[in-house]
């Protein structure tokens, strides 16, 4: 096995939205090391990137990640011995953009944001490669007494975890709750990633 790990935020096509954690290694003791590092977006404060950055807080831009992680991942194979290696992409999220209004935003809050469940058209692009994808939906608990989410987060909640579920591959999403285990639920994620693996040979 080789991991690779990556964190994704702010970023646009022009401008990497990934942050390496660990490049890809087939030390998985270096990976698990690697990913004592891994953190939250550290931000200024509420609407401010940095303190001399109003960026709204367009903090998550999903369809840049994903392009720039698809053109990190080499071509895959079966996995057998005479062939190169199967490969898995997890996601783990919220399902939330959070990004600078585009042409595909069809949740635009005023002229330069967008928050919106993620486009999954990059997904589909990265299976038809033969990579298969694993999702770890982290749920977004509703916030009925805030205006923000009532007004721009409420109206599609209910279908975050769908759309989650069509971007991965078939048996391979998996949801929990952020006061749930999430190391056994990524635990769970792995072994059906590897078993699915096994069963296409």
């Amino acid at each position: 096995y080789k991991a690779g790990i990556y964190t994704f935020n702010y970023g646009s096509s022009s401008s990497s939205a990934l942050t390496t954690i660990q490049s890809l290694t087939s030390s998985l003791s270096t990976a698990s090391s690697a990913a004592q590092n891994i953190d939250v977006l550290k931000v200024c404060s509420n609407n401010y990137l940095t303190c001399s950055n109003n960026n709204n807080d367009t903090d998550t831009n999903f369809e840049a990640a994903a392009t720039q992680i698809n053109n990190i991942m080499p071509n895959p194979g079966t996995g057998a011995a005479s062939s190169t290696p199967q490969e898995v992409l997890f996601i783990v999220s919220d399902g939330v953009d959070d990004e600078v209004n585009s042409s595909s935003c069809s949740q635009a809050l005023d002229g330069s944001r967008c928050q919106q469940p993620f486009n999954t058209a990059m997904c589909t692009t990265i299976k038809n490669r033969g990579i298969m994808i694993a999702v770890l939906y982290t749920e977004y608990l509703p916030l009925p007494t805030n205006s923000w989410y009532n007004s721009w987060v409420a109206p599609y909640q209910s279908s975050l975890g769908t759309n989650l579920q069509n971007c991965a591959s078939p048996g391979l999403f998996f949801q929990i709750t952020t006061d749930g285990d999430i190391t056994a639920a990524m635990q769970t994620l792995f072994q059906l990633a590897v078993a699915t693996a096994r069963l296409s040979q």
